[in-house]
């Protein structure tokens, strides 16, 4: 009788064991299979030459060449978002995440996150 359940025992731990290596197989099959997800920025652009320009693609200008160059280095994807609205009301639908050349003032300044100049106007 001891022997039978020491063999009972034994066939349970084995088929436990069994069931968590194939867990974990999947688990590992699972994150290694899944590709990572770009950083995708969005960011809002408006017709201004020299800074911008949208007449045809791909856009050309300063503005463009400079977030493109900062966003190949930071490994980040670039969606432009060409827009006929002001930086304002853009962001604050939240149909861009970043508007790279808009002026600071005290009310920018309460309502969005904004960093030093990267560029000026004369």
């Amino acid at each position: 009788m001891k022997a039978n359940k020491g063999r009972l025992l034994n066939s349970v731990v084995g088929i436990i064991a069994l069931l968590l290596c194939l867990c974990l197989t999947i688990v590992s099959v699972s994150c290694t299979s899944t590709k990572p997800v770009p950083n995708v920025l969005r960011v809002g652009v408006d017709q201004n030459p020299p800074y911008s320009d949208l007449s045809k693609s791909p856009y050309k200008g300063i503005l463009i060449e400079v977030i493109g160059l900062a966003a190949q280095r930071r490994n980040l994807v670039i969606e432009w978002v060409p827009l006929k609205m002001n930086a304002d009301e853009a962001l604050s639908r939240a149909l861009v995440d970043i508007w790279p050349a808009m002026g600071i003032t005290p009310d920018r300044q309460a309502r969005f996150h904004l960093t030093t100049p990267w560029m000026q106007n004369p």
